[in-house]
């Protein structure tokens, strides 16, 4: 009998070890609040194939945002995303990392380049190459060679008529050829987020080596969205280019895009700007920019098989994005509460050292009704750098919401160099790689599990070492012992 109750004392001494055991290590992310989550974003992990042949087959495809996402609507578009474009924020996406023909959403890239290399008052000459880059068929202003425009003039003709033959003369204006030009494009691309982007002309007129994903065009769009002057531009209905030196009158051109236009069934009030696109290898293509309240957010449809699709798939996706989602800072105060010394807990990661940090408030997009408590973040930092600034990610779930910096030091010094990119959800193969190291997870909630859990079992312990080593203990087990017997023996008769 004794060694019965020495065996259960054991067992539940190792319980009480493995309760109360919830510090553990883990490598490259420390991930604070109450639920352990997996750092990979869900998002990043589609296989991604060569440009398509107008292949729709991969329509199904949906990510699953996880639970307590809003239920997103049916989307015809072969590949769609929809994005806030101030935090990155991924609301809906299908099939947004496979390669596609854009078509004239090139332009936006186009034109962005233009803008951030041009002053507007600039004057753009026309070649004999950029009169004869197009076909009969193309759209197109009819450029002559030798005909000049100002950078205004021809951004206009660029983003509303969608003439590839300007945008013939505005690459060979900005980089002297368009081969330049779409390498400008290629590493402009990249740094602001694209994954599986190759540009090979400014126009998108058809070329197997010029495709890019729904996701990377939503991830370029968004220094689009935020440039005043290309908005401006996107939201003019018309515009007038007066007589240049080789044409003597006026041109008018006009909004291509249907839900910019309010006399069209598919307006869209919100909608502030945006590029359409087709090519028979690319079917019609769209991407839209939109902004109510706080909220601006971009859509991207690609592989649509009807032009009327694409501004239906788009309208879907802005009611659902404004209807359903919310902007939510979070402050000092927010956040003052994971970051403190404590926090780090002497982790290899960030050394034995004082840390002080710093992490100015940050916004997030989140499901309507989701509070600051059901936020957890993700830091990530380089520890060979020394004093350096880690990147940032917020997550509800298993979705990465917003991302910040945060500037770790251990010296009131710290240089900008390492200064994260800042960008959302490259993949970690994308990033500066980084020196693993161990560290920490605190997941506090286990703590409170396990401190009430020793403080039981500890009780039930010492009641057993009470009962087997205590002369009151050990006249109770005998008197126990004689009660069992005698019932036994009452049995027999």
């Amino acid at each position: 009998m004794r060694n019965r109750r020495l065996i259960l004392s054991i067992i539940m001494i190792m319980m009480l070890i493995l309760c109360t055991s919830q510090v553990t290590y883990a490598q490259n992310d420390i991930i604070y609040n109450t639920i352990p989550q997996n750092t990979d974003n869900a998002t990043q992990n589609g296989e991604t194939s060569a440009p398509p042949e107008n292949d729709n087959s991969s329509g199904e495809d949906i990510t699953d945002m996880g639970e307590g996402w809003p239920v997103p609507p049916e989307v015809s578009a072969g590949s769609a995303i929809l994005i806030d474009a101030d935090t990155g924020t991924i609301l809906y996406e299908k099939s947004s990392h496979i390669k596609a023909y854009p078509a004239s959403v090139t332009k936006l890239m186009t034109a962005l380049l233009v803008i951030e290399n041009c002053s507007l008052s600039e004057t753009v000459t026309f070649s004999y190459d950029a009169e004869h880059s197009v076909t009969w068929e193309d759209a197109k202003l009819d450029i002559v060679e030798g005909e000049q425009f100002t950078v205004e003039q021809a951004m206009y003709a660029l983003l509303l008529k969608s003439a590839n033959d300007v945008a013939y003369g505005l690459a060979e204006h900005v980089a002297g050829s368009v081969p330049a030009f779409a390498e400008m494009m290629n590493a402009r691309a990249a740094e602001l987020g694209a994954l599986n982007t190759h540009f090979a002309n400014a126009s998108g007129l058809n070329n197997p080596e010029h495709y890019t994903t729904a996701y990377d065009i939503a991830m370029f769009s968004r220094a689009c969205m935020n440039n005043s002057t290309i908005i401006e531009m996107m939201n003019t209905l018309s515009y007038v280019i007066p007589p240049t030196n080789k044409y003597g009158y006026e041109r008018t051109i006009y909004q291509r895009h249907e839900m910019l236009k309010k006399n069209s069934q598919y307006y869209y009030e919100y909608a502030v700007g945006g590029k359409t696109g087709f090519t028979d290898e690319s079917k019609y293509t769209l991407c839209t920019f939109a902004t109510k309240g706080d909220m601006n957010l971009i859509a991207v449809v690609l592989l649509c098989d009807e032009p009327e699709q694409r501004f239906v798939d788009t309208t879907a996706l802005f009611e659902y994005g404004f209807n359903n989602f919310e902007k939510l800072t979070l402050n000092s105060s927010d956040t003052s509460g994971l970051l403190n010394d404590s926090s780090y807990y002497n982790s290899s990661v960030f050394g034995k050292s004082n840390v002080s940090f710093s992490l100015a408030s940050s916004a997030v997009t989140v499901p309507v009704g989701v509070t600051s408590d059901d936020i957890d973040m993700v830091i990530s930092r380089d520890a060979a750098s020394g004093d350096t600034f880690a990147t940032v990610q917020f997550k509800y779930g298993d979705v990465v919401v917003g991302n910040s910096e945060l500037l770790v030091s251990t010296t009131s010094n710290t240089s900008t160099a390492s200064r994260p990119t800042n960008l959302p959800y490259l993949p970690e193969k994308e990033q500066t790689p980084l020196v693993i190291k161990d560290y920490i997870v605190i997941n506090a909630i286990h703590i409170i599990y396990g401190v009430v859990a020793f403080l039981f079992l500890t009780i039930i312990l010492l009641g057993l070492i009470f009962m087997n080593y205590s002369e009151y203990g050990k006249e109770v087990m005998k008197t126990r012992k004689r009660r069992r017997g005698y019932r036994r023996r009452k049995l027999r008769f």
